[in-house]
């Protein structure tokens, strides 16, 4: 892996991180879970254009991790990291494709909610791996 994929594959795992917490911020907000905020259909709106932007940052980082080695005719290796990887971009499509594709939202609610969390802590899982890879 070049030293520029790298830095970059880092620098878009880094904003998947903050951007999920930042997801699952302005849901907490918006329900009332944090502050004296809800129902602030501002918070609503930001938490969609922030998932959809952790939605392409996520598959961003994914392809940064496959091509280079594809390009240089090596193997790609999942390890863990790797595995995490694809439990979030699996994830991360997955929330947003079943957001915009149930009519009534009501229903999906808790699942979209949990599914979110557990997106949260494979990216947690995630940086914490790849710092560790990068460590040694």
């Amino acid at each position: 892996m070049a030293f520029e994929d790298f830095i970059m594959h880092i620098m878009l795992g880094s904003m998947s991180l903050v951007l999920s917490i930042i997801t699952v911020l302005l849901s907490a907000m918006f329900r009332g879970k944090i502050g004296k905020s809800r129902g602030h259909m501002e918070l609503l709106t930001l938490h969609k254009y922030f998932g959809i932007a952790l939605g392409i940052t996520v598959i961003a980082t994914f392809i940064y991790m496959i091509l280079p080695p594809i390009s240089m005719g090596d193997q790609v290796v999942l390890g863990t990291h790797g595995w995490f990887a694809l439990i979030a971009v699996l994830l991360a499509c997955s929330e947003v494709i079943m957001r915009y594709s149930f009519k009534n939202k009501t229903k999906i609610r808790k699942f979209h909610m949990y599914l979110g969390y557990a997106l949260l802590i494979i990216l947690t899982l995630q940086v914490v791996v790849g710092m560790y890879l990068v460590a040694t």
